[in-house]
């Protein structure tokens, strides 16, 4: 058996003290009772550890409640409507970047496309004068000569006729060179010169003053009733006319016209010299007391016999007529 021996201790807690008898030891273990002289409930520390949870649960609760309370849920109105403002003001910030941009680049691309546009008017601007000048100089002639019909001088039988005429060197100017008198017979009066004409390319660009217009040497004046070997000189072949004497353009025309025939029978030669055909031409016309003709030289081309009119001529009749 076991002897428990009350004992109270320095708290007010009573405690029993046995002696095991199986051991043969005096236990030291206290089994705690409450004091009689001390309400249960007056004394904290000894409260059940169930009321100490409950405790703690609460403020817990508390604290949730709190939680909840500052995180209400937002109705879905609420969130709709931010969640749109939020996307309309992207999509507004965005599209004003966009607009942004876009005038950036159109208002770039304008002024490069005027500035092209401005570019491309100039150049063609430049174009078409220079087409223009190459259409001039193609389209150009030039005065080399007048003719002036004086009289007709016929037989007493009238079978025979002869025409008197003054034939008039011009310059590139139209200014007269000389001048000389002449009576041919008959009434169909012809002009004889050497012509070497040139690539069109090289009149319509002018880049070679000596290649820029058909060049020519006037060799004779004779009519319909004598062979051309019987009519009157004008220019001597391989000499140099006298609008020309001294000038390098002279000396270039001499060079052509002291080989002319083998130049107009060459190709080759021809060629080497940039002329492009070189040969005889002859122009006539029936002519008039009173009449004056230009004889002209197209820059191109050939020579023409051109009627004027208004022209004084000395010493026929009671001419009143006069240059334009």
């Amino acid at each position: 058996m076991t002897d428990m021996t009350g004992m109270t201790d320095m708290t007010g807690m009573t405690g029993i003290t046995g002696t095991d008898p199986m051991a043969g030891t005096e236990s030291s273990a206290t089994i705690p009772i409450r004091a009689r002289n001390r309400p249960i409930e007056n004394d904290k520390s000894m409260r059940p550890i169930s009321a100490l949870f409950a405790r703690d649960w609460s403020h817990t609760a508390d604290r949730r409640g709190i939680m909840s309370t500052s995180n209400r849920p937002i109705s879905l109105s609420t969130a709709l409507i931010g969640a749109s403002v939020r996307v309309a003001g992207m999509v507004v910030l965005a599209g004003g970047l966009l607009i942004g941009g876009m005038a950036w680049w159109t208002t770039n691309r304008e002024n490069a496309l005027r500035e092209e546009i401005t570019a491309i008017e100039a150049r063609m601007a430049a174009e078409i004068a220079v087409r223009d000048a190459a259409i001039d100089r193609l389209g150009r002639d030039r005065r080399i000569a007048r003719l002036e019909v004086l009289d007709r001088v016929e037989d007493e039988d009238g079978e025979n006729s002869w025409t008197d005429l003054r034939f008039i060197e011009l310059d590139d100017e139209g200014r007269e060179l000389a001048a000389r008198e002449m009576r041919l017979p008959g009434r169909v009066i012809y002009v004889d010169a050497w012509t070497a004409r040139f690539p069109s390319e090289s009149v319509a660009s002018a880049t070679d003053p000596f290649r820029d217009q058909t060049i020519v040497l006037l060799r004779r004046i004779y009519s319909d009733e004598i062979p051309p070997r019987e009519g009157i000189p004008i220019d001597t072949p391989g000499g140099i006319p006298d609008g020309y004497a001294g000038s390098d353009q002279a000396r270039f025309e001499q060079a052509i016209w002291s080989q002319f025939w083998t130049l107009a029978s060459d190709p080759e030669a021809a060629r080497k010299l940039g002329i492009r055909v070189a040969q005889g031409e002859a122009v006539y016309k029936p002519m008039e007391p009173g009449e004056t003709y230009e004889l002209r030289v197209e820059a191109a081309g050939g020579m023409t016999l051109v009627p004027i009119n208004d022209v004084v001529i000395a010493g026929v009749g009671n001419s009143e007529r006069s240059l334009p």
